[in-house]
Formats: C-alpha cells, sequence, structure tokens
C-alpha cells in the first residue's frame, strides 16, 4: 500500500490529484485494518490471493474446487474473501450473492468475532492491488476489463470509504 501513499508513477500519469489522494486515503483504510484484523488474531496463513469467479470451479452440486495457484502465498485470510466478493460488487444481486458466500463460508470456518466488519477494508485492498497490477505492467495489454477497471476504481474506492465504520 506504501506505492499510493508516497505517489506510484503510473497512478500519477493517468490520474487527478483528487483520485490520488483517494488512493492514499483508501491505503491508509487499508493500513488501519491490517492491525485491526491481526489484533483479533489467527487471521495470517496461506492464501490463494486470487480466488475470483474464473478460478473456482463446481464440482457437483456441493463441493467448489479452486485451480490457479500463482498468486498464492503469505496473506490475511479475509483478503481471499474480500477478492471473491469484490470481483461481483458491481452486482444488481451482490447483497445477496455477499450473504450467501458469508453463509456458506462460515459454515465450514466460523469467523472470528468482528471479522466480517473488516471485508470492505479488503476489497480496498483488492481494488489498489489490481489498479498496481494493470499500471505497473511493462507491456499493458489492452483489455477491455482493464480499461474499466481504472476508469471505476476511483468511484468503488469512493464507495467503499463512504460506507466506512471502523470500530
Amino acid at each position: 500500500m506504501l506505492a499510493w501513499q508516497h505517489g506510484f508513477k503510473p497512478a500519477v500519469a493517468v490520474y487527478a490529484p483528487r483520485d490520488l489522494a483517494a488512493f492514499a486515503a483508501a491505503a491508509q483504510w487499508v493500513q488501519t485494518a491490517c492491525q485491526a484484523v491481526e489484533e483479533l488474531g489467527q487471521s495470517v496463513g496461506f492464501i490463494h490471493a486470487d480466488m475470483h469467479q474464473w478460478n473456482y470451479l463446481f464440482s457437483g452440486e456441493d463441493e467448489v474446487r479452486v485451480i490457479d495457484f500463482d498468486d498464492c502465498g503469505w496473506g490475511y485470510y479475509i483478503y481471499d474473501m474480500a477478492v471473491t466478493l469484490t470481483d461481483i460488487d458491481n452486482r444488481d444481486d451482490f447483497a445477496a450473492l455477499r450473504h450467501a458466500f458469508l453463509t456458506g463460508y462460515t459454515r465450514i470456518q466460523p469467523l472470528p468475532p468482528g471479522y466480517e466488519t473488516y471485508i470492505n477494508h479488503f476489497s480496498a485492498a483488492r481494488i489498489l492491488f489490481m489498479l498496481q497490477w494493470l499500471l505497473g505492467r511493462a507491456h499493458p495489454e489492452p483489455w477491455a476489463w482493464g480499461e474499466a477497471y481504472r476508469r471505476t476504481a476511483v468511484g468503488r474506492l469512493e464507495r467503499l470509504l463512504a460506507e466506512a465504520t471502523l470500530p
């Protein structure tokens, strides 16, 4: 997150100062949440780190199988949850999907008290990560989704920050 606080050169070339300020505010918000989540305990371990809808498959009616492990490593468990949810947060039925996801998740693994509060923070982390990835590529691909992601990132972060309530 420090790249946003100290001026990420590829972003400076693309975004207005007001947008960069939103990125820095989101980065600070995420950093504060990281500290709070660590205090809850059992928050860090080996994660997939890219568990969006194209990286899991359904097996039968009851099982989900995760694929594409090239981003996995040490990180916050809640980040995996945020990646999944951030990828679908533009859908009209997002609230119902979020509820279903969390219900299914907690059937397998209960969440520490207060954990759910920080999912939006880690959604902001995912948005910032994806922007760093998209803007930092030496040979950017002209992906339509990448352009759309860049255009909507500021609004998405501002929405998350507006909904923010850190305990």
